[in-house]
């Protein structure tokens, strides 16, 4: 979904690249993909974010794997669909630890080496349009998650801005993927998010993509702490 796409992306500007994910086969089937049109270097590194005492040797082994570390793309996310009584416990924990949590982990320990090599770089968190809306369809925890993350965006930004390091985030509406194409099919479901969408129709992968490739570029070397909305103008406009 989003972050194959991004993959891809950030390949078509000649990134070299760690791409990061619990499945192997996912992984291996990106690198082909991005192999395929680009002779740069895709390292798959299978990693589960929740289990937080992974993330160091995450990031060392990206960085020896590289032989550097200039972005960081945040973008692993879990959701229960659960309404503020029913939400299980359990499932809550585990969407802050990935969502939030993990967030937090992987940009502290990549902070560490860009602050350890001088040269500072970029790292981009993706966010969702749901930590500026209210909803009543059973998404407190992804939510709160979410809105978590533009708060630490702000924070790790302020931090470490005299250290040449810039934190922002991007702010996805409802994307078309493989991951909700069976909300998608329910009779009406597309057409009413379409509807209270000013630009009337669902974000593409690749419009997420390329808002997370401005930010990670020097395009954007003047902004830091900002959160980028890629909705349709769905937080903002009311039509």
């Amino acid at each position: 979904g989003i972050g194959g796409t991004i993959a891809k992306v950030l390949a078509d500007a000649e990134a070299n690249l760690v791409i990061v994910s619990r499945t192997i086969e996912d992984l291996e089937k990106l690198k082909a993909e991005i192999m395929e049109k680009h002779s740069i270097n895709v390292i798959p590194m299978v990693c589960d974010l929740e289990n937080s005492e992974n993330i160091p040797a995450l990031i060392e082994s990206a960085v020896a794997k590289l032989g550097g570390l200039d972005i960081v793309i945040n973008n692993a996310a879990v959701n229960y669909r659960e309404t503020a009584f029913n939400v299980d416990l359990q499932h809550w924990d585990k969407i802050m630890n990935i969502n939030l949590k993990g967030y937090f982990l992987v940009a502290r320990e990549a902070a560490r080496f860009m602050i350890a090599n001088k040269k500072g770089g970029t790292i981009v968190n993706i966010g969702s349009e749901l930590s500026f809306v209210g909803v009543s369809e059973g998404q407190v925890a992804y939510s709160t998650s979410k809105a978590g993350i533009n708060q630490l965006g702000r924070v790790l930004a302020a931090e470490w801005a005299d250290k040449g390091i810039r934190v922002n985030t991007v702010i996805p509406g409802f994307t078309e993927t493989d991951l909700v194409t069976e909300l998608l099919a329910k009779p009406g479901y597309k057409e009413n998010f379409e509807r209270v969408i000013p630009l009337h129709r669902l974000a593409k992968p690749e419009n997420v993509a390329n808002a997370v490739l401005f930010m990670a570029s020097d395009m954007s070397a003047f902004t830091t702490g900002e959160t980028l909305l890629v909705d349709g103008g769905y937080t903002n406009i009311r039509c």
